[in-house]
């Protein structure tokens, strides 16, 4: 899945540049993509729509130097 063409828009509206963008097999459900945006490092994600709750979130997480852990940012890792 590629990036979606209203993220595109946003971007370019924002003046912003983006490239070398690198889908994540893991996280396709997400559409999950590393990029360069502006020349910096960047991830993507597609927000999901929950059935039981209205609006959307999104989730940021770190993944442990060992790569298969998981554990959530907060105010202090960040």
């Amino acid at each position: 899945m590629n990036i979606p063409e209203s993220a595109q828009q946003q971007w370019q509206t924002a003046g912003l540049s983006w490239a070398n963008a690198v889908p994540e097999p893991e996280s396709a459900d997400y559409c999950a993509h590393t990029l360069t945006l502006d020349e910096r490092p960047a991830a993507f994600r597609v927000a999901k729509t929950t059935a039981t709750k209205l609006g959307q979130f999104v989730t940021l997480w770190l993944r442990s130097a060992e790569g298969c852990l998981f554990a959530p940012i907060t105010w202090t890792t960040a």
